[in-house]
Protein backbone atom coordinates (compact mmCIF):
# COMPACT_ATOMS: atom_id res chain seq x y z
CA UNK A 1 0.00 0.00 0.00
CA UNK A 2 2.51 2.55 -1.18
CA UNK A 3 0.80 5.38 -3.02
CA UNK A 4 3.04 8.43 -3.32
CA UNK A 5 1.43 11.73 -4.30
CA UNK A 6 3.92 13.92 -2.48
CA UNK A 7 7.43 13.33 -3.74
CA UNK A 8 10.74 14.56 -2.44
CA UNK A 9 13.85 14.28 -4.58
CA UNK A 10 16.90 13.88 -2.33
CA UNK A 11 20.01 15.84 -3.15
CA UNK A 12 23.51 14.38 -3.32
CA UNK A 13 24.16 16.00 0.04
CA UNK A 14 21.18 14.13 1.55
CA UNK A 15 22.42 10.80 0.24
CA UNK A 16 26.00 11.43 1.37
CA UNK A 17 24.82 12.45 4.84
CA UNK A 18 22.82 9.25 5.26
CA UNK A 19 25.63 7.05 3.94
CA UNK A 20 27.88 8.54 6.58
CA UNK A 21 25.23 7.57 9.13
CA UNK A 22 24.67 4.15 7.55
CA UNK A 23 23.82 2.50 10.86
CA UNK A 24 20.70 4.65 11.00
CA UNK A 25 19.33 3.38 7.67
CA UNK A 26 18.78 -0.18 8.85
CA UNK A 27 15.34 0.55 10.26
CA UNK A 28 12.27 2.57 9.39
CA UNK A 29 12.05 5.49 11.89
CA UNK A 30 8.45 4.72 12.78
CA UNK A 31 8.09 7.10 15.71
CA UNK A 32 9.44 10.01 13.67
CA UNK A 33 7.06 9.35 10.79
CA UNK A 34 4.12 9.01 13.18
CA UNK A 35 5.08 12.41 14.55
CA UNK A 36 5.53 13.80 11.04
CA UNK A 37 1.99 12.73 10.12
CA UNK A 38 0.37 14.86 12.79
CA UNK A 39 2.67 17.83 12.16
CA UNK A 40 1.74 17.73 8.47
CA UNK A 41 -1.96 17.70 9.34
CA UNK A 42 -1.58 20.53 11.85
CA UNK A 43 0.22 22.77 9.37
CA UNK A 44 -2.10 22.09 6.47
CA UNK A 45 0.28 20.01 4.34
CA UNK A 46 -2.41 17.64 3.10
CA UNK A 47 -0.40 15.95 0.34
CA UNK A 48 2.51 15.29 2.68
CA UNK A 49 0.08 13.86 5.27
CA UNK A 50 -1.34 11.52 2.63
CA UNK A 51 2.10 10.33 1.54
CA UNK A 52 3.21 9.72 5.12
CA UNK A 53 -0.04 7.85 5.84
CA UNK A 54 0.54 5.45 2.94
CA UNK A 55 4.18 5.06 3.93
CA UNK A 56 3.18 4.12 7.49
CA UNK A 57 0.55 1.71 6.19
CA UNK A 58 3.15 0.03 3.95
CA UNK A 59 5.24 -0.55 7.09
CA UNK A 60 2.45 -2.32 8.96
CA UNK A 61 0.76 0.65 10.63
CA UNK A 62 -2.71 0.42 9.04
CA UNK A 63 -4.51 -0.36 12.30
CA UNK A 64 -2.58 2.33 14.19
CA UNK A 65 -3.29 4.80 11.38
CA UNK A 66 -7.05 4.33 11.63
CA UNK A 67 -7.04 4.89 15.38
CA UNK A 68 -4.63 7.81 15.19
CA UNK A 69 -6.70 9.53 12.51
CA UNK A 70 -9.63 9.52 14.92
CA UNK A 71 -7.56 11.06 17.70
CA UNK A 72 -6.09 13.64 15.32
CA UNK A 73 -9.58 14.71 14.26
CA UNK A 74 -10.68 15.21 17.88
CA UNK A 75 -7.45 16.95 18.86
CA UNK A 76 -7.01 19.26 15.88
CA UNK A 77 -10.53 20.12 14.72
CA UNK A 78 -13.20 18.36 16.75
CA UNK A 79 -16.28 19.47 14.71
CA UNK A 80 -14.90 17.33 11.88
CA UNK A 81 -15.04 14.23 14.08
CA UNK A 82 -18.46 13.71 12.55
CA UNK A 83 -16.65 12.39 9.47
CA UNK A 84 -15.37 9.46 11.52
CA UNK A 85 -18.88 7.99 11.56
CA UNK A 86 -19.15 8.18 7.77
CA UNK A 87 -17.84 5.92 5.03
CA UNK A 88 -15.05 8.40 4.22
CA UNK A 89 -11.68 6.63 3.88
CA UNK A 90 -9.11 7.31 6.60
CA UNK A 91 -6.73 9.19 4.31
CA UNK A 92 -9.53 11.46 3.11
CA UNK A 93 -10.39 12.31 6.71
CA UNK A 94 -6.74 13.19 7.34
CA UNK A 95 -6.58 15.43 4.27
CA UNK A 96 -9.84 17.17 5.15
CA UNK A 97 -8.67 17.92 8.69
CA UNK A 98 -5.28 19.02 7.33
CA UNK A 99 -6.88 21.59 5.04
CA UNK A 100 -9.35 22.81 7.66
CA UNK A 101 -9.03 25.84 9.89
CA UNK A 102 -8.28 24.18 13.22
CA UNK A 103 -10.53 24.22 16.29
CA UNK A 104 -8.47 23.08 19.31
CA UNK A 105 -11.10 23.36 22.04
CA UNK A 106 -11.49 19.61 22.59
CA UNK A 107 -7.72 19.35 23.06
CA UNK A 108 -7.70 22.26 25.51
CA UNK A 109 -10.72 21.19 27.55
CA UNK A 110 -9.63 17.56 27.45
CA UNK A 111 -6.16 18.35 28.78
CA UNK A 112 -7.56 20.46 31.60
CA UNK A 113 -10.09 17.74 32.42
CA UNK A 114 -7.39 15.09 32.50
CA UNK A 115 -5.22 17.19 34.83
CA UNK A 116 -8.23 17.66 37.12
CA UNK A 117 -8.92 13.91 37.07
CA UNK A 118 -5.46 13.15 38.48
CA UNK A 119 -5.79 15.70 41.26
CA UNK A 120 -4.55 19.02 39.86
CA UNK A 121 -7.38 21.35 40.86
CA UNK A 122 -5.46 24.45 39.80
CA UNK A 123 -6.90 24.07 36.30
CA UNK A 124 -10.27 25.43 37.42
CA UNK A 125 -8.77 28.88 37.95
CA UNK A 126 -7.91 29.32 34.27
CA UNK A 127 -11.45 29.27 32.88
CA UNK A 128 -14.74 30.55 34.26
CA UNK A 129 -16.60 27.37 33.32
CA UNK A 130 -15.13 24.91 35.80
CA UNK A 131 -18.25 22.74 35.40
CA UNK A 132 -17.08 21.57 31.98
CA UNK A 133 -13.65 20.65 33.37
CA UNK A 134 -15.23 18.66 36.20
CA UNK A 135 -17.58 16.83 33.81
CA UNK A 136 -14.67 15.77 31.58
CA UNK A 137 -12.69 14.65 34.65
CA UNK A 138 -15.65 12.60 35.85
CA UNK A 139 -16.14 11.18 32.36
CA UNK A 140 -12.58 9.87 32.32
CA UNK A 141 -13.25 8.02 35.56
CA UNK A 142 -16.69 6.72 34.56
CA UNK A 143 -16.75 6.62 30.74
CA UNK A 144 -19.68 4.22 30.40
CA UNK A 145 -21.96 6.45 32.46
CA UNK A 146 -20.66 9.54 30.69
CA UNK A 147 -21.40 8.28 27.19
CA UNK A 148 -24.83 7.04 28.26
CA UNK A 149 -25.53 10.61 29.42
CA UNK A 150 -23.97 12.21 26.33
CA UNK A 151 -26.01 10.12 23.90
CA UNK A 152 -29.19 11.30 25.61
CA UNK A 153 -28.10 14.92 25.21
CA UNK A 154 -27.44 14.54 21.48
CA UNK A 155 -30.48 15.52 19.40
CA UNK A 156 -29.16 16.25 15.89
CA UNK A 157 -27.54 13.75 13.50
CA UNK A 158 -24.28 15.69 13.74
CA UNK A 159 -24.26 15.57 17.55
CA UNK A 160 -25.05 11.87 17.53
CA UNK A 161 -22.28 11.15 14.99
CA UNK A 162 -19.66 12.99 17.04
CA UNK A 163 -20.75 11.32 20.28
CA UNK A 164 -20.75 7.84 18.76
CA UNK A 165 -17.34 8.43 17.19
CA UNK A 166 -16.04 9.74 20.52
CA UNK A 167 -17.17 6.60 22.32
CA UNK A 168 -15.63 4.38 19.62
CA UNK A 169 -12.23 6.08 19.68
CA UNK A 170 -12.20 6.46 23.47
CA UNK A 171 -12.08 2.67 23.68
CA UNK A 172 -9.24 2.48 21.16
CA UNK A 173 -7.07 5.34 22.40
CA UNK A 174 -4.00 4.35 24.40
CA UNK A 175 -2.95 7.54 26.16
CA UNK A 176 -5.24 9.09 28.80
CA UNK A 177 -4.99 12.57 27.27
CA UNK A 178 -6.09 11.15 23.91
CA UNK A 179 -9.08 9.64 25.66
CA UNK A 180 -9.74 13.02 27.26
CA UNK A 181 -10.02 14.69 23.83
CA UNK A 182 -12.88 12.35 22.89
CA UNK A 183 -14.68 12.98 26.19
CA UNK A 184 -14.27 16.74 25.77
CA UNK A 185 -15.53 16.71 22.17
CA UNK A 186 -18.57 14.70 23.20
CA UNK A 187 -19.30 17.22 25.96
CA UNK A 188 -18.84 20.16 23.58
CA UNK A 189 -21.18 18.48 21.10
CA UNK A 190 -23.96 18.55 23.69
CA UNK A 191 -24.30 22.29 23.06
CA UNK A 192 -25.31 23.73 19.68
CA UNK A 193 -22.50 22.75 17.32
CA UNK A 194 -20.36 25.53 15.91
CA UNK A 195 -20.19 25.59 12.11
CA UNK A 196 -17.48 23.41 10.67
CA UNK A 197 -14.35 25.51 10.19
CA UNK A 198 -13.76 26.20 6.50
CA UNK A 199 -11.64 23.87 4.39
CA UNK A 200 -9.24 25.22 1.83
CA UNK A 201 -6.11 23.93 0.14
CA UNK A 202 -2.84 25.73 0.75
CA UNK A 203 0.27 25.68 -1.38
CA UNK A 204 3.49 25.26 0.56
CA UNK A 205 7.01 25.52 -0.75
CA UNK A 206 8.75 24.06 2.26
CA UNK A 207 7.98 21.94 5.30
CA UNK A 208 10.26 22.07 8.39
CA UNK A 209 10.92 18.32 8.69
CA UNK A 210 13.07 18.72 11.79
CA UNK A 211 9.98 19.49 13.91
CA UNK A 212 8.93 15.83 13.61
CA UNK A 213 11.87 14.87 15.85
CA UNK A 214 10.15 16.14 18.98
CA UNK A 215 9.32 15.10 22.53
CA UNK A 216 7.05 12.33 21.25
CA UNK A 217 9.98 10.44 19.70
CA UNK A 218 12.89 8.66 21.43
CA UNK A 219 15.35 10.59 19.27
CA UNK A 220 13.70 13.89 20.09
CA UNK A 221 13.74 13.26 23.83
CA UNK A 222 17.48 12.66 23.73
CA UNK A 223 18.09 15.83 21.71
CA UNK A 224 15.85 17.99 23.91
CA UNK A 225 17.59 16.70 27.03
CA UNK A 226 20.98 17.50 25.49
CA UNK A 227 19.96 21.03 24.49
CA UNK A 228 18.34 21.67 27.86
CA UNK A 229 21.63 20.80 29.51
CA UNK A 230 23.47 23.24 27.22
CA UNK A 231 21.03 26.01 28.11
CA UNK A 232 20.96 25.09 31.81
CA UNK A 233 17.18 24.65 31.98
CA UNK A 234 14.91 21.76 32.91
CA UNK A 235 14.44 19.17 30.12
CA UNK A 236 10.76 18.96 31.09
CA UNK A 237 10.40 22.72 30.72
CA UNK A 238 12.09 22.75 27.33
CA UNK A 239 10.04 19.76 26.22
CA UNK A 240 6.75 21.58 26.85
CA UNK A 241 8.04 24.86 25.46
CA UNK A 242 8.99 23.03 22.25
CA UNK A 243 5.43 21.75 22.05
CA UNK A 244 3.67 25.07 22.53
CA UNK A 245 6.14 27.17 20.53
CA UNK A 246 6.66 24.77 17.61
CA UNK A 247 5.09 21.32 17.60
CA UNK A 248 1.50 22.51 18.09
CA UNK A 249 1.72 25.19 15.38
CA UNK A 250 -1.20 25.04 12.94
CA UNK A 251 -1.95 26.47 9.51
CA UNK A 252 -4.70 28.65 11.01
CA UNK A 253 -7.02 28.50 14.02
CA UNK A 254 -10.54 29.50 14.90
CA UNK A 255 -10.87 31.19 18.29
CA UNK A 256 -10.42 28.31 20.75
CA UNK A 257 -10.79 29.62 24.32
CA UNK A 258 -10.29 26.22 25.93
CA UNK A 259 -7.01 25.76 24.07
CA UNK A 260 -5.86 29.22 25.14
CA UNK A 261 -6.76 28.47 28.76
CA UNK A 262 -4.89 25.16 28.70
CA UNK A 263 -1.81 26.75 27.16
CA UNK A 264 -1.77 29.56 29.75
CA UNK A 265 -2.23 27.06 32.58
CA UNK A 266 0.62 24.84 31.40
CA UNK A 267 3.05 27.73 30.92
CA UNK A 268 2.21 28.96 34.43
CA UNK A 269 2.90 25.45 35.74
CA UNK A 270 6.33 25.71 34.12
CA UNK A 271 6.87 29.08 35.83
CA UNK A 272 7.16 30.91 32.53
CA UNK A 273 5.04 32.96 30.14
CA UNK A 274 4.68 33.52 26.40
CA UNK A 275 7.49 36.08 26.21
CA UNK A 276 10.07 34.06 28.13
CA UNK A 277 9.05 30.81 26.43
CA UNK A 278 9.47 32.41 23.01
CA UNK A 279 12.96 33.62 23.92
CA UNK A 280 13.98 30.22 25.27
CA UNK A 281 12.69 28.58 22.12
CA UNK A 282 14.53 31.06 19.90
CA UNK A 283 17.83 29.88 21.39
CA UNK A 284 16.92 26.21 21.73
CA UNK A 285 15.37 25.72 18.29
CA UNK A 286 18.61 26.57 16.47
CA UNK A 287 20.47 23.91 18.44
CA UNK A 288 17.71 21.33 18.06
CA UNK A 289 17.40 21.88 14.31
CA UNK A 290 21.14 21.32 13.93
CA UNK A 291 21.06 18.11 15.95
CA UNK A 292 18.18 16.68 13.89
CA UNK A 293 19.92 16.98 10.49
CA UNK A 294 20.71 13.28 10.18
CA UNK A 295 17.09 12.30 10.89
CA UNK A 296 15.79 14.86 8.39
CA UNK A 297 18.04 13.37 5.72
CA UNK A 298 16.67 9.88 6.45
CA UNK A 299 13.07 11.10 6.34
CA UNK A 300 13.64 12.65 2.94
CA UNK A 301 15.12 9.46 1.56
CA UNK A 302 12.11 7.43 2.71
CA UNK A 303 9.87 10.02 1.05
CA UNK A 304 11.77 9.91 -2.23
CA UNK A 305 10.12 8.25 -5.28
Amino acid sequence: MQRRLYKYTPTCADVFFVLKQSSLTTRFPRAIFRSLLQKAVRRGHADLAETVAYLLASHGDSKWLHTRTGIIAFEECWPYAELLSSEMPTVHVLKTVANATKNKDAAGLGSLGYAHSIGDLSVTSYFDDSFAIRVVAAGLKRPTAFFEWAVKQATTPEQISITRAAEFFFKRATWPWDKSFTIAASFLACSPLPPRPPVFCLTHDKFPYWIAVDKHTPEGKIIITSVAKELAISPLKLSWISFYMESSTTNTNTISPWWTAERNWKLAQLETDEIEAAEIWRRASELIEKKTEKYVAIMKLFLSP
